[in-house]
């Protein structure tokens, strides 16, 4: 339609106008008001319609984005277990875990390299918290903790998921998880939460504990980070478990002769297997003691120092 550019009359010039003019007149302006307003109106949805192609698009892409970093995140190991186990030692007050960055799920785990010559032993546990000799180690040698925080020995703790656990429950994958939830958020906590998990083994006619209740218990453990819980109820680490319990059954330990471990426990003091019974304190110790005069003995002897787990 033409647009009407005649000039505006006046009010002189209106009256003028016969009534038939009048009318008509009236009417075409009425008619160029609708026009108007009808491509006013078909302008603002085309520019309402592109606004919301582009937030469509920001969004998507946004959402896409938060996707992709959410599940990177799952796939991602925790912080402080870059050899897929975390190491802790003493400085003759407390337990201070060894600071590393997390794996990437792509990335392998880099064994853990120990200077053996200041004489301290070098422990390595491969521990499934649903296997009974696994928890008795650790419940077992309550010493261990003195030891530790005495900054007479060290020790690497790996969890892993070896065993076959009931029917409808995966209590092997859920503890490991709660541990590496630990080792993330609260790693010098690391010791006293696996005591505590190896201490809530369960009876033979009783139920795993929950991802509830092993958040409370790493709590009573001593564990305040508010982050831990809802890692252990999110099960936030279960990727990392599968893959490094895999890992460890493929390859077997580092620096070793060892198989690959498709048992647990797997139990090392400066490279050598204890195979006696893990709920014989006196006997670790025994095997302990051995380890630690054979190895000063042979720094002694030769004047070298073996740097290698």
């Amino acid at each position: 339609m033409t647009a009407d550019t005649r000039a505006p009359l006046t009010k002189k010039g209106q009256r003028k106008l016969s009534k038939k003019e009048q009318i008509a007149r009236s009417r075409e302006g009425a008619k160029l008001k609708r026009e108007r307003e009808r491509r006013r109106r078909i302008r603002n949805r085309v520019l309402l319609a592109s606004g919301l192609t582009v937030a469509v698009a920001v969004t998507g892409t946004a959402t896409v984005a938060g996707l992709w970093m959410k599940n990177r995140e799952a796939q991602a190991g925790p912080e402080n277990m870059a050899s897929d186990g975390i190491l802790l030692s003493g400085d003759g007050s407390a337990v201070t875990a060894t600071r590393t960055d997390r794996l990437e799920a792509d990335d392998s785990p880099t064994p853990t390299v120990v200077d053996l010559s200041a004489g301290i032993p070098a422990i390595v546990a491969y521990l499934d918290f649903a296997d009974p000799s696994s928890t008795a180690f650790l419940t077992a040698n309550s010493d261990l903790e003195s030891y530790l925080s005495g900054g007479y020995v060290t020790l690497e703790l790996h969890p892993v998921a070896l065993v076959d656990t009931a029917a409808g429950d995966d209590y092997s994958v859920r503890a490991a998880n709660a541990l590496a939830c630990v080792a993330q958020y609260a790693p010098d906590s690391a010791y006293a939460v696996a005591t505590a998990m190896a201490a809530a083994y369960p009876a033979a006619d009783t139920d795993p504990p929950a991802d509830d209740a092993l958040a409370i218990l790493v709590q009573n453990a001593g564990v305040t980070e508010e982050h831990v819980a809802g890692c252990i109820t999110d099960e936030r680490f279960r990727p990392w478990v599968t893959r490094a319990s895999a890992h460890a059954a493929s390859t077997g330990v580092p620096g070793t002769d060892l198989g690959p471990v498709t048992s647990a426990p797997v139990i090392l003091v400066n490279g050598a297997p204890y195979t006696g019974d893990t709920s014989d304190a006196d006997a670790f110790t025994t095997f302990l003691s051995d380890q630690y005069t054979a190895q000063t003995s042979s720094d002694t002897a030769d004047g070298t120092t073996d740097t290698t787990q």
